[in-house]
């Protein structure tokens, strides 16, 4: 289904694809502002291991947010230093190659989720704007590198059926020392903060902790590397930047974003104009994806957004994005304490699967 409407002379048509259906948003031509502490707050977790009081005021402030825009920062969130600098530096070596470097990594060799190195140019995530300009690589969970089962023997036909990792992302970049170490241990700390905010946002819809556990053993946890080459003086001249990333929302739960400085990330606000969520040192960003509004029947909003290089500091742009949803294979119906007379489920039972 599509919808059509006549453009205000302010204003232009979006258009964008949502799971088979195609819609159009009208969005203001003003230029980007910044956002403001309203649209995206900024979180401080420095509790989240705290006492039930604690985290439940955690959760209230997530509640806020999810239900306004979809988006914050947060701090003190569990992600050392130098854990994050470690990847950020092999994804910079990763991408400093030359692409007959970064070929046998390719996503055409993937067997599952279009894992691997994408060159430039070659995704095209909206296709009203365009391809995407950034280059990137992308892997997915493994149950042999989850930190829940560190401390428990897996039989390996299980990790086979719980994992869509896939070796000829690691056997492509073995020749850079401790890539796949670093990586990993990034991944690692990401899918622990993960479980850590889930149940914080089980917490924040009125439900016990740990009511999604059972659903997450065996998580969507898609890791990813962004590079968005610094801009030439021609590219920076333009009035409208290029698109290195197109407009979309996220298809899981919730995604963490680690941003260099450079800045990038726009933000669709409710008044449909665009807003920069400038980096913050020390944050990750936080979003709602469609399949938690899904869950929880669209209370807590799944927003659109894009990414550029900004060019704040005048040098390639690196983004670390990590995606976390449910087990693929589970169903999941409209939340208990989302649904009352007023408000009806809109959806029926689905799984991330079905949904990506």
């Amino acid at each position: 289904m599509s919808t059509t409407s006549l453009a205000k002379p302010d204003t232009v048509e979006l258009r964008l694809r949502l799971g088979g259906e195609y819609v159009t948003h009208q969005v203001s031509t003003a230029p980007p502002r910044e956002c403001t502490t309203s649209e995206i707050p900024l979180i401080d977790l420095t509790n989240i291991d705290g006492d039930f009081s604690q985290r439940t005021e955690i959760a209230e402030e997530v509640r806020n947010a999810a239900e306004k825009l979809g988006f914050f920062y947060i701090k003190n969130h569990g992600i050392k230093k130098e854990v994050i600098d470690k990847a950020y530096a092999q994804a910079t070596r990763l991408f400093n190659q030359p692409s007959s470097l970064k070929e046998p990594a390719s996503r055409s060799q993937s067997k599952f989720l279009n894992n691997g190195w994408s060159s430039r140019s070659s995704t095209l995530i909206n296709p009203g704007e365009g391809p995407d300009l950034k280059e990137g690589i992308g892997w997915s969970y493994s149950s042999e590198f989850d930190p829940l089962y560190k401390d428990h023997y897996l039989d390996p036909e299980v990790i086979a059926a719980r994992s869509t990792d896939e070796p000829h992302i690691w056997n492509a970049t073995a020749h850079l020392e401790n890539f796949k170490t670093d990586t990993l241990t990034y991944w690692r700390s990401c899918i622990t903060l993960a479980r850590k905010l889930l149940k914080i946002f089980a917490l924040s819809l009125s439900l016990s902790e740990d009511y999604f556990d059972g659903v997450t053993a065996f998580p969507g946890a898609d890791g990813v590397y962004n590079f968005y080459p610094a801009l030439t003086p021609e590219q920076l001249k333009k009035p409208t930047p290029d698109v290195w990333l197109g407009s979309h929302t996220d298809f899981q739960c919730f995604t963490l974003l680690w941003q260099d400085m450079s800045g990038g990330l726009q933000i669709l606000n409710r008044s449909s104009e665009w807003v920069w969520a400038t980096p913050i040192e020390g944050t990750i960003v936080v979003n709602i994806a469609d399949f938690l509004s899904r869950l929880t029947n669209d209370r807590y909003k799944s927003t659109i957004h894009r990414a550029y290089n900004r060019g704040l500091e005048n040098k390639d742009r690196i983004s670390m994005p990590f995606f976390f949803g449910f087990n693929y294979d589970a169903k999941c119906a409209v939340l208990p304490s989302c649904v009352d007379d007023e408000h009806p489920a809109k959806y029926d039972a689905i799984s991330c699967g079905e949904v990506s």
